[in-house]
């Protein structure tokens, strides 16, 4: 809008403006895509010094994270964070695939539901106990995943933020149908 000498300075004024903001905005975007759970693309676009060590810096975070989901994704056993309500916050795929859901569609339901094991909602739960004693704890039932009954050994741990403060539990299941097929 501006002509002349003038409309040259704002230009400019803009263009750094817009050097600075265009990659605050997507470092801003993908940590806040990274704090939702989701593990986004490599950045790929060229900034010019601090914004260039920034993204790069994002970019190796991404792939740390990324491969640390993918390890909790592919173990071959049910893996399972929750809140305190007992909300899943993360399933991996083979816990996923016992109830018949995807992952992501575990997440927002509540663990008893999908599990329904005899110490689901009792003071027998192992997650339960993790939370209320701040310890490992394992135990013995059966679990009821879509109508099957699988005899499961599980433990509960607490998770905690990073101020030691427990804000629910991880859970790992191992089926030990065999080990109880053996033992008769």
């Amino acid at each position: 809008r501006f002509g002349g000498d003038y409309g040259k300075v704002v230009q400019g004024i803009n263009d750094t403006l817009d050097a600075i903001i265009g990659p605050l905005n997507v470092a801003a975007e993908y940590v806040a895509r990274i704090s939702q759970g989701e593990v986004p693309e490599e950045i790929t676009t060229e900034y010019k010094g601090d914004f260039n060590e920034i993204k790069n810096n994002l970019n190796t975070m991404i792939d740390r994270v990324g491969a640390q989901i993918m390890n909790l994704t592919n173990i071959p056993t049910p893996i399972m964070t929750i809140d305190k309500d007992f909300t899943i916050t993360y399933m991996n795929t083979v816990g996923a695939k016992l109830v018949g859901l995807t992952a992501k569609q575990c997440e927002g339901k509540k663990c008893y539901d999908l599990f329904k094991t005899p110490h689901c909602n009792t003071s027998e739960c192992r997650c339960a106990q993790a939370m209320q004693q701040n310890a490992v704890i394992s135990g013995e039932t059966i679990a009821h995943p879509g109508g099957l009954s699988i005899p499961i050994q599980y433990t509960g741990a607490p998770v905690k933020d990073r101020n030691g403060n427990i804000t629910g539990a991880l859970e790992y299941v191992t089926d030990i149908t065999a080990v109880k097929k053996a033992m008769e």
